[in-house]
């Protein structure tokens, strides 16, 4: 069979992906190229769903450039590895009209003789027509034949948590988009960071491409890179890398990256130790007049200790709250307001952590992590204390800048 609607010459490039632990290249990513007057350009878009070509076509073309792919990676050394893209429309056909040992990939390398941990499938972002329990079982299928799963684009309109959960891929692969957004919004950056925490959860290696700039590689550092691919590190070529030194060494980056990071930890334990002196020195015991069982607190007391306490609150320990609410407005001003009581605030992800906190120092104050409070505009901290037997204060305090 020939391909009519390709008459030019369409071969495998190589991108080397880099590893963070060592600096050396763990794999390569095999990407389409096609031959044309001015040299070797993508040829991505034949592999699009805008892609004029049926689906027959697509198949032939797919697997002549593993084929040739496959060649090159059965002369390198066996630590060589490949990433190869896959539709996961195209991955469930597959896998439904035939039996797995038929697979076409699982058949190339038993023609070549290569071992299938030696492959990660790249499961692309292409929305998926069938259930993601059909595309599970045929992922699961493969994974126990010895292949390893990458999700492609995490965070891109089509691959979801859902995909995420449901496939456990061994390596989710970031969307250059974040990357590069993240450096104009902490917002973004938190998303990175919870989808680090997301892979490390589920025993997946984050991976991050298309990195092309230095401040593009620290963010990407930052979101818990395990792996990284881009221009700014190696070019994709005809060949397998030999392994030589990237445009921008990666130990340098990462040695640059531990020291900011430092500094940003040694700001914030100084923030934390100041925050702890304060409350010890200015609010213990805690002020608070109780009455019934509801609690009044001594807001300008608390507001005057530092101007860095955005708000406080009591509640008990199911998370109920007992006090009013009061918040700063001013230098020297707030507002109390006590429409709240009576809510129950336990669904707030550091409520347990605090309490628990607590149940482990109880002469102590829980921490929590920073997160952005829309009201305030602005990112926070809670600092929170066991005052009486069930009774529990939280103080919302604004958190230290990030640089």
């Amino acid at each position: 069979m020939q391909v009519q609607a390709i008459e030019t010459e369409i071969i495998p490039f190589f991108q080397p992906i880099l590893s963070v632990e060592d600096g050396g290249i763990f794999a390569h990513e095999v990407l389409a190229r096609k031959k044309t007057e001015a040299g070797f350009e993508s040829a991505g878009a034949l592999f699009s769903s805008e892609s004029e070509l049926s689906d027959e076509e697509l198949g032939f073309l797919e697997e002549r450039i593993w084929k040739k792919a496959l060649e090159k990676l059965k002369s390198s050394p066996d630590s060589s590895r490949l990433f190869l893209n896959i539709s996961p429309n195209r991955l469930y056909r597959e896998l439904e009209n035939e039996r797995i040992d038929s697979f076409r990939l699982l058949r190339l390398t038993r023609e070549y003789d290569i071992d299938p941990n030696r492959i990660i499938l790249e499961v692309t972002e292409e929305e998926f027509s069938g259930s993601l329990d059909s595309l599970r079982i045929a992922v699961d299928l493969l994974r126990a034949y010895g292949f390893k799963i990458a999700l492609d684009d995490l965070g891109s309109e089509a691959s979801g948590i859902e995909r995420v959960g449901l496939l456990r891929p061994d390596f989710l692969k970031m969307d250059l988009r974040l990357i590069r957004a993240s450096s104009r919004s902490p917002s973004v950056r938190k998303v990175m960071e919870h989808i680090r925490d997301l892979a490390f959860s589920l025993g997946a290696s984050v991976l991050y491409e298309g990195v092309e700039t230095q401040e593009e590689l620290y963010f990407a550092l930052e979101g818990g890179a395990r792996f990284l691919q881009g221009f700014l590190l190696l070019k994709p070529g005809p060949e397998l890398a030999n392994g030589k030194e990237p445009s921008l060494s990666i130990k340098e980056m990462v040695r640059f990256f531990h020291e900011k990071k430092m500094e940003q930890m040694k700001r914030e334990l100084a923030f934390e130790r100041r925050v702890r002196v304060t409350l010890k020195e200015f609010l213990d015991p805690f002020p608070i007049l109780k009455i019934a069982n509801r609690y009044l607190v001594d807001a300008y007391t608390v507001f005057r200790s530092s101007k860095e306490i955005h708000r406080v609150y009591i509640t008990d320990s199911k998370g109920t709250q007992l006090s009013p609410y009061y918040m700063r407005t001013g230098e020297d001003s707030f507002r109390e307001t006590s429409h709240g009581i009576g809510k129950n605030w336990s669904y707030l992800p550091y409520f347990y952590k605090q309490l628990q906190d607590s149940m482990r120092r109880p002469e102590d104050w829980g921490m929590s992590d920073r997160y952005f409070d829309r009201d305030a505009v602005k990112d926070l901290i809670v600092f929170s204390k066991e005052i009486e037997q069930g009774a529990y204060v939280f103080l919302d305090v604004t958190a230290p800048g990030l640089h």
